[in-house]
């Protein structure tokens, strides 16, 4: 699992964390293996932005190459065009907590991403939440790994 490499610093854009993906998954090519990129939330900006054709599977067998990237799986997350970001598509949201030093934070995260769980679970959850780079939401994608005919 590589989700622990993409901890957003102050000044972080998508492409940085996309960047530590592929150098991940990369590593993961040289032992030949098979991967499966679950994306999740953020984690579709990433996804989409790190994986290139070459780490197709299918690509890879046609250079007769084991392993690749079999197949790209996206829940609850966005799925953005090239030459998208988050603000340009969907415009800022009320539930930013935006801090002066560059980051942001969602605002009642208990109330509006939790709101289903009983509190104790709420409070959890809310808690683990970090502060992200505001730049993740200006960054625009410049590519779309979900487009590669193989995953």
């Amino acid at each position: 699992m590589l989700w622990r490499t993409c901890r957003t610093p102050r000044h972080n854009r998508v492409t940085d964390d996309a960047n530590a993906v592929r150098e991940g998954v990369y590593k993961l090519l040289e032992h030949d293996k098979t991967i499966i990129v679950v994306c999740h939330s953020y984690g579709g900006l990433v996804g989409s932005e790190s994986i290139l054709e070459d780490m197709t599977y299918t690509s890879r067998k046609q250079h007769g190459k084991q392993g690749g990237v079999l197949h790209m799986y996206f829940f609850a997350t966005f799925i953005l065009s090239v030459g998208q970001s988050v603000l340009s598509a969907f415009g800022e949201s009320p539930n930013n907590d935006v801090k002066p030093d560059g980051r942001f934070i969602i605002k009642n995260a208990k109330s509006t991403m939790y709101n289903d769980l009983p509190p104790a679970e709420a409070d959890f959850f809310a808690s683990q939440l970090i502060v992200q780079s505001y730049k993740v939401q200006e960054t625009k994608l410049t590519r779309a790994g979900y487009m590669h005919e193989s995953v």
